[in-house]
């Protein structure tokens, strides 16, 4: 015969409590995985990108080069800046925090991807900057190339003029350049110039005017007596304030010539966000050990002039949570580093080394 009995509806209400039972540990499960998986992406990434921002300011660093003569740092001229430096509290940009966990860094760093240039004749910064005669004017080699360093296409807001003796390392504002492309006179002593068949010799070059640098509060720096000769090498610079952004977190870099911020790190709230940003200086000699312990913070004391290293250290915190109950070290990310900056350590005194 025919059974046609059915599911009691025990039955029925244990199956599905079972199955509810295996989706809910199912949903648990590819929770926990995707949680933890989230985690451990933040933790990660955030290490990575921790290491792209100070390789970012590490190779500025190593393409900084020791101003000779210094800078007035401020108004009071209470400091000395030569290229690098940590900017006192309550002297930094509005939008930087600045405190014992939040450093702020100034430095001038070299543009090595633009042609560096020749001055084509002499140039005084006593005489000539921030004044506009055609006898101020600052003669560099140039073309009709877009390599050239004064382009169009390149033009720089600030340049290096390293002194052909290397006597005078100077940083200064570009405040306008004309180019003269096919000059029948000689950019030495416009006088015209023929060669040996008496045919006219024609000249490249571009006529620049330069503006002496600001102070980290605005004030234009102090004329010094600096002499460029001829054959003078000048290079392209950028001089920028590294920092933690007071409102989001971020760590930013700041060109104020420009007026532009690139953010360097930022701040991915609510699951990563930079706690501190900390540098150290050290003037390596015998018997110092390159030692974080044996940093300090700032470059404006009697040693400031030996400075030839630099120590960076950022943390951050992961906020995703942790949704097991074992205790990791993925909370806390953090990343330091030690940059030796070689053009500075070529030009210290050799005081620095007793």
């Amino acid at each position: 015969m025919k059974n046609n009995k059915g599911y009691s509806l025990i039955e029925i209400m244990m199956a599905a409590a079972l199955g509810a039972l295996v989706i809910s540990s199912t949903i648990g499960f590819l929770f926990y995985f995707f949680s933890e998986k989230n985690r451990l992406d933040t933790w990660s990434s955030g290490q990575i990108e921790m290491s792209m921002a100070i390789k970012n300011i590490e190779r500025d660093v190593r393409n900084v080069v020791r101003l000779e003569p210094s800078e007035d740092l401020m108004a009071a001229k209470d400091g000395l800046y030569f290229g690098l430096t940590s900017i006192p509290v309550g002297q930094e940009p509005a939008f930087c925090a600045n405190d014992a966990q939040h450093s702020v860094i100034r430095y001038t760093t070299l543009s090595r991807t633009l042609r560096q240039e020749k001055s084509l004749r002499a140039w005084s910064e006593q005489t000539s900057a921030d004044k506009s005669q055609p006898s101020d004017e600052l003669r560099v080699s140039t073309d009709s190339t877009d390599a050239a360093l004064f382009s169009s296409k390149n033009l720089p807001s600030e340049i290096l003029t390293v002194d052909a003796d290397r006597r005078f390392i100077r940083r200064f504002r570009v405040i306008s350049r004309t180019d003269h492309l096919n000059n029948p006179k000689d950019p030495y002593d416009d006088a015209p110039k023929t060669d040996a068949a008496g045919n006219p010799v024609l000249f490249n070059y571009a006529s620049v005017f330069l503006g002496l640098p600001t102070g980290i509060q605005g004030a234009k720096t102090t004329l010094m007596p600096a002499v460029f000769v001829t054959g003078s090498d000048i290079y392209a610079s950028n001089t920028y304030f590294v920092c933690m952004h007071k409102t989001d977190n971020n760590l930013v870099k700041y060109n104020a010539l420009k007026n532009t911020q690139e953010v360097l790190l930022a701040s991915k709230s609510p699951e990563f966000v930079i706690q501190s940003f900390v540098i150290g200086y050290l003037a390596t000699k015998k018997n110092v050990r390159v030692d974080p312990v044996n940093f300090v913070s700032s470059t404006l004391t009697d040693t400031g002039v030996c400075v030839n290293a630099v120590y960076i250290t950022m943390t951050a915190e992961n906020l995703v949570p942790n949704t097991t109950s074992i205790k990791d070290n993925k909370t806390s990310i953090s990343r330091s580093r030690t940059i030796f900056a070689t053009n500075l350590n070529s030009r210290r005194p050799l005081s620095c080394l007793e």
